[in-house]
């Protein structure tokens, strides 16, 4: 690859085609361009002495050419430079400068072609920096190249949060206040003046990055607080930008904000700026500041073999290690667990994640309960902090039917009385039973409440010859079923 425009650069590119034929000529060697002030001087070696001439071709870095080391695409784009004899040199004019150029060049024998030599690769020596600084004589006019500036820039957001890393760039920039259509453009502001903006340069390029500890903002300890991926780097040539990380380590401290300031090593004699300040400054956040994790879950959930998916979130990433959280039932609840539902003892946050999921299973026991509430407790081991989340359980069991074959039977001459009945044939579960006994007057004389097998009871010490209403209802929970009645004199 060639660079037109000054006549002080000199590119040399190998030849990156080195294949031969096993019959015919070989390709031409040691092919160098020179570069002037709108043209490009060829030179090559003869591959033997049996030449009868050359055919030099030349064509423009295209978009189907990213990297300035390949030539493209050898069949397209390229255009006949025109040359004629035996001369191992030829001269293209006519180019326009600044831009970069692949050349190819091939002999020819009494048996044809040979295999093309192609310039392509890095130039062998940097560019003069006085290039950047002295007008040149160019048709008349004189030619200003204005050298790119070279800038360390950070993310978008300056935050960078324990356990995390973000990519910081190494950027060269065209001058502030230029807009650039290409990746060099020019301008014409007078008939006299040729401008040239650089926002590359065509040599590799290695810049040091150094943490400016003596800058007042710096309070982070490097290697303890954070590392840097490399403090070397190197923007290739035609290239724009060079990256590193910055990663802030989990120092599981509760130290408040740091900050980080970073710059670049002044070179003398660059052939780029460096304009003040020259560097970017990172805010570590503390992992342990609050608040650190949140409970995300529904409001309530209907029973019928249901799972309620409960989430803790970090509001900053896991460190190493992953970020354990303990689950627990709160004193809130009126659920009760094993019962009602099952509560799972952790859940982990993976390393650089901020979430994770878990699953509270909800037991459909069949009991008409109405609503109940679950309270679960979160707290990250790794910094103490808490939250915590309530859940409503919505019943969807119905309440149990009327009881079955109610019977009175009196005992003793009179003055104990015998109930007995069916269990119901629809409805919920029954938990327990309600017995009432009330005289005729309406006035309650005894309540039993046997448990859901024990289908009777026995009233004592009742009066002879008085009137009595039995009631009686099945429960299931806090649900109560139809109410059942008899009555009955007894002699």
């Amino acid at each position: 690859m060639a660079f037109v425009g000054s006549s002080v650069l000199i590119l040399n590119g190998p030849a990156a085609a080195q294949a031969n034929d096993s019959v015919g000529v070989g390709s031409p060697a040691d092919l160098q361009a020179h570069a002037g002030d709108g043209e490009l001087r060829l030179t090559w070696l003869a591959p033997s002495a049996a030449v009868i001439g050359y055919d030099v071709q030349y064509k423009t870095r295209d978009a189907a050419n990213q990297q300035a080391s390949t030539p493209g695409d050898p069949s397209t784009g390229w255009v006949d430079a025109g040359h004629s004899g035996t001369d191992p040199s030829h001269t293209i004019s006519g180019l326009r400068n600044s831009l970069r150029h692949f050349l190819r060049v091939r002999a020819i024998d009494a048996s044809g072609s040979g295999p093309w030599a192609i310039t392509g690769g890095a130039p062998t020596a940097p560019p003069d920096p006085n290039r950047f600084c002295q007008p040149i004589p160019r048709c008349g006019r004189e030619l200003v190249v204005v050298p790119p500036v070279l800038r360390l820039e950070g993310p978008n957001s300056a935050d960078l949060d324990e356990g995390r890393a973000v990519n910081v760039t190494v950027t060269f920039r065209p001058t502030p206040g230029v807009h650039l259509e290409n990746d060099n453009d020019e301008e014409y502001p007078t008939d006299k003046v040729h401008t040239v903006y650089y926002s590359y340069l065509p040599v590799d390029t290695t810049v040091h990055v150094e943490v400016d500890t003596n800058h007042r903002h710096h309070t982070a300890t490097e290697g303890e607080d954070f590392t840097l991926s490399t403090k070397k780097l190197t923007v290739v040539a035609y290239e724009k930008f060079a990256s590193f990380q910055v990663r802030a380590h989990a120092d599981r401290k509760n130290e408040g904000a740091e900050w980080i300031v970073l710059k670049l090593t002044p070179v003398s004699n660059a052939p780029y700026k460096m304009p003040e300040p020259i560097g970017v400054i990172l805010k570590i956040w503390d992992f342990s500041r609050e608040p650190q994790i949140y409970l995300l879950g529904p409001d309530s959930v209907g029973e019928g073999g249901k799972s309620v998916r409960v989430t803790a979130v970090l509001k900053y990433p896991a460190p190493e290690g992953g970020a354990t959280v303990e689950l627990s039932v709160g004193a809130g609840s009126t659920a009760t667990e094993g019962k009602d539902f099952t509560m799972p003892a952790t859940v982990t946050v993976p390393e650089g994640g901020y979430w994770a999921t878990t699953y509270l299973p909800i037991v459909d026991d069949g009991i008409h309960e109405g609503p109940e509430t679950i309270e679960v407790n979160a707290v990250n081991t790794a910094t103490g902090l808490k939250d915590s989340r309530r859940i409503t359980i919505h019943d969807n069991d119905p309440v149990p039917g009327p009881v079955q074959n109610l019977q009175l039977v009196p005992k003793g001459e009179g003055t104990r009385l015998r109930v007995k009945w069916d269990a119901p044939t629809s409805g919920g579960t029954v938990t327990r039973y309600e017995v009432t006994l009330q005289d005729s007057e309406g006035t309650t004389v005894d309540v039993r409440r046997p448990g859901s097998k024990k289908q009777h009871v026995v009233f004592r010490n009742l009066r002879s010859g008085a009137t009595y209403q039995v009631s009686v209802l099945a429960k299931s929970g806090e649900g109560k079923g139809q109410v059942v009645t008899a009555h009955l004199t007894l002699d």
